[in-house]
């Protein structure tokens, strides 16, 4: 969902599940030889059979949330109405359908081996043929993530996949996933494809991605980001655009056997639009700009230097644009109806429809895509770090969104508790975890947290075996780009918060122990015939070395 960058808090406070997936083993093999309370540890899941009919069988389903991760894209076929893909970082891609207003998730036929599939890099539509899809897959590109990435296709809108021959490190939960797109379908040849790697140059397949080339007259680029941008001219046969992000602008005119830069191009660029008369519109971390017969124009709204991201033409008047500033706080959408010459800020309006979605959800979206459905101009959807928006009438201001949830369900699980009484609680990244106190299949009412942070994960719950209502969860919150550990009790009643411990006596445990951030914790706890209170938490620094801590006399009343 988030990705650890030492220079940006915002994407930086997870190294990884990734890193998390890679320890597994040292971690069980660090433990296997602890006492029988230390082995609770390991019961990441504990399943009991529910006593309430709100509760339906595991397995059948996803659990209702109502999204909470990163959608990155979104994309409309041309040529089929009401034919939409979303894009995630970490939960794979979805189809919309629209018979029940929800989002298909197209990656659940790979299985938890191949969950390297599950991060979106980029998605392509063949213009032609609609029931062509193809997906660029794959989380990390660092070394430490041994999965190579590689490209899937599908010929049945996305319900069957085919695996292509093209294996590369890709990075879908990675910075600048947010731009786009890297993975192109030529709109005058669909045998033509073109996907721009993050480490490993441009590559090029005239078979429809049945064999790919490296285009070797593209220039070299050696950073972490890449080419993050593939745009056709569909306007101008054999024109085509690709972005290296922080070099700047390529043009080809002959599909891309030669380059050249385009001169005086911004760097940084987030995404392209082009108009018609072959008018490029791009936004970049400076604003807004369009190059119109070789000249570039500062168009940016209100002429700030600031971070744009999102944006999208009407397809039925390239007059019409929307462009969005990319940001955590204060992000703001501007409408222009003159080819960007004036712009009108567009209020927003939230109709939510997931309870627990904070304020600060509603309000900071960090927008990645704005779309223009091509069927209804005044339909224009958006995505954001927690999911899906629409609006039926874009000129309205100010402007109502409605967010979209069913069915997108995209939130990493560090830990599941399921207690006596069949209650569910879980704990996660980002979004901190819930009571599922609506059963299974309805949205949870709150967050765990009766004031939730921004960000905040649970790592780990444990509850008492004689008192099943008292629990105790592992919390951490970002603070810049530090981590604090946190160690509240919970009554598991709606309506009731977890109350931090007053005070906490740390014994050390190992040599290895350092004031340092800690990635990974599991929990237990233990309440002994005596009433001996103890919290026992197990966890890594990083880098990779062991720790343990134990909790003493926590002064509460389990």
């Amino acid at each position: 969902m988030r990705f650890f960058h030492v220079f940006n808090s915002r994407q930086g406070k997870i190294l990884g599940i990734g890193f998390i997936a890679l320890l597994t083993t040292f971690f069980l093999q660090f433990y296997s030889n602890s006492n029988q309370t230390d082995r609770n540890i390991f019961q990441q899941i504990s399943v009991a059979r529910p006593s309430s009919q709100l509760y339906s069988p595991l397995g059948e389903k996803n659990v209702a949330i109502g999204g909470g991760g990163y959608v990155t894209g979104i994309y409309f076929h041309p040529k089929k109405r009401d034919l939409v893909y979303i894009k995630t970082d970490v939960g794979g891609f979805y189809r919309w359908n629209a018979a029940n207003s929800s989002w298909i998730p197209l990656n659940e036929q790979f299985p938890l081996a191949e969950s390297n599939y599950y991060g979106g890099e980029a998605l392509a539509l063949d213009p032609k043929y609609p029931n062509i899809v193809y997906i660029a897959v794959g989380k990390y590109t660092a070394d430490w993530w041994q999965h190579q990435g590689t490209i899937f296709k599908s010929e049945d809108q996305g319900k069957t996949w085919k695996k292509l021959n093209l294996d590369l490190k890709m990075g879908g939960n990675e910075p600048q996933r947010w731009t786009g797109e890297r993975l192109v379908v030529n709109p005058f040849d669909s045998q033509n494809l073109f996907f721009g790697s993050r480490k490993d140059g441009l590559w090029k397949s005239n078979n429809a991605g049945k064999s790919w080339v490296k285009v070797k007259s593209f220039p070299q680029i050696k950073d972490d980001i890449g080419i993050n941008v593939i745009t056709f001219d569909q306007y101008q046969k054999g024109t085509i655009y690709a972005v290296a992000h922080h070099d700047g602008i390529y043009k080809s005119t002959d599909t891309g056997e030669t380059w050249l830069k385009v001169p005086a191009s911004p760097t940084e660029v987030n995404r392209i639009a082009i108009g018609n008369q072959s008018v490029l519109y791009i936004t970049h971390a400076q604003g807004v700009s369009k190059l119109v017969k070789n000249a570039w124009q500062n168009i940016t709204p209100n002429k700030n230097k600031i971070a744009f991201n999102a944006i999208t033409i009407n397809p039925k008047n390239p007059q019409d644009i929307i462009v969005a500033t990319y940001g955590d706080t204060s992000t703001e959408i501007f409408h222009s109806f003159n080819g960007g010459n004036k712009w009108i800020e567009q209020k927003r309006q939230a109709n939510n429809t997931v309870s627990w979605w904070s304020e600060y959800m509603k309000s900071n979206p960090s927008i990645a895509a704005i779309e223009f459905d091509p069927w209804n101009p005044q339909r224009v959807w958006l995505t954001d770090w927690y999911g899906i928006w629409r609006t039926d009438n874009i000129d309205r201001n100010p402007v109502v969104w409605t967010n979209y949830q069913k069915g997108h369900e995209e939130v990493v699980t560090f830990t599941l508790v399921s207690t006596p009484s069949g209650a569910l609680i879980s704990g996660l990244v980002d979004v901190e975890g819930f009571y599922h106190d609506r059963g299974l299949n309805t949205y949870p009412s709150k967050m765990l947290s009766s004031k939730p942070h921004d960000f905040q994960d649970t790592y780990s719950i444990d509850f008492c075996q004689k008192q099943s209502l008292r629990m105790v969860r592992v919390v951490e919150v970002v603070i810049t780009t530090l981590i604090t550990v946190q160690l509240p009790v919970m009554v598991v009643k709606p309506g009731r918060s977890f109350p931090r411990f007053p005070r906490i006596k740390w014994e050390r445990e190992s040599q290895y122990l350092q004031p340092i951030r800690i990635y990974s914790l599991s929990l237990s706890v233990v309440l002994s015939q005596y009433g001996q209170q103890t919290v026992v938490l197990r966890g890594f620094q990083f880098p990779a070395y062991p720790m343990a801590l134990r909790v003493f006399g926590i002064g509460h009343n389990l």
